[in-house]
């Protein structure tokens, strides 16, 4: 009898099953809360003693950006000023599951570790070494106490919602737009005086950094580096490393690679005076 009503009621139950995991799948599907929850407790190591924000930055509604590699980005009203929270997924090591896993799941908790480890320290570089070539305002790398803001925002469906910022794993930084997309602008203008003002910087940027003797080892300029005003800036910021970088003519030169191949389909004129540059190998 008990199998001829499992036979019966088994198709229902999979097919439930199946809505059921559809339903998750659709639901997580892009930005949600629940992948930059993070379930680790306060450490000591990642908390960086700064002074509070002004209110001017954290009174306000964010709206969401994008996504990145590490982060989901917002952007503030006033649009000048960005907040980065990290995605846990790599990084989670702190559920209290884990600490029953399999010798494997261990393993794969151990790398991701090691991972945020990493990530971290590139992110305090940046707020300690680089604040003014990342534009890092603010850095929360663990949970606390002393914030007491609940920050408004807007997700990517226009819903709004609000996060305890003592809770979360975030950082602030200036708001840069796009590195290609200004310059198009600027040459669509034909405003090649204030473009090469930006070449200058962006080459201006990568020198300060290597004569910091720190390593960016995913850098570029479209994804990478933005445009605050008229200065170039970091804004991808969890590649760094004190390893000794490479020399300065390889580090502006594979800096540079994808806006000599873009300059070279918008503007032969700015490419030339890009090689130029490139060529002096001393700070513009």
């Amino acid at each position: 009898m008990k199998k001829r009503t499992l036979k019966l009621f088994l198709p229902l139950i999979l097919l439930l099953c199946g809505a059921l995991s559809y339903g998750h799948f659709k639901r997580t599907e892009g930005f949600c809360t629940s992948k930059i929850a993070s379930h680790h407790p306060y450490q000591k190591i990642w908390d960086t003693k700064q002074p509070l924000l002004p209110k001017k930055i954290l009174d306000q509604t964010y709206t969401y950006l994008g996504s990145g590699k590490e982060c989901y980005a917002f952007l503030s009203e006033d649009q000048k000023y960005v907040i980065k929270f990290f995605k846990q997924k790599h990084m989670n090591s702190g559920h209290f599951f884990d600490k029953y896993s399999l010798a494997s799941r261990k393993q794969k908790l151990e790398t991701r570790k090691k991972l945020r480890e990493k990530t971290y320290q590139s992110y305090q570089i940046a707020y300690h070494e680089l604040s003014e070539e990342t534009g890092t305002l603010y850095l929360h790398l663990t949970k606390t106490s002393h914030l007491n803001k609940k920050l408004p925002l807007i997700d990517q469906h226009g819903k709004p919602f609000s996060l305890n910022l003592d809770n979360m794993e975030f950082l602030i930084q200036k708001y840069a737009q796009p590195t290609f997309t200004v310059l198009n602008e600027l040459i669509l203008e034909n405003r090649l005086t204030e473009a090469k003002e930006l070449i200058d910087s962006i080459l201006n940027l990568i020198i300060n950094r290597v004569e910091k003797g720190i390593s960016d080892l995913d850098i570029n300029c479209e994804r990478n580096i933005g445009i605050f005003g008229k200065t170039a800036m970091e804004i991808d910021i969890g590649e760094f490393s004190t390893a000794p970088p490479k020399s300065l003519k390889d580090e502006l030169t594979s800096g540079t690679e994808d806006l000599k191949s873009w300059l070279h389909s918008h503007s032969p004129s700015l490419e030339e005076y890009l090689q130029k540059k490139l060529k002096q190998n001393v700070t513009i």
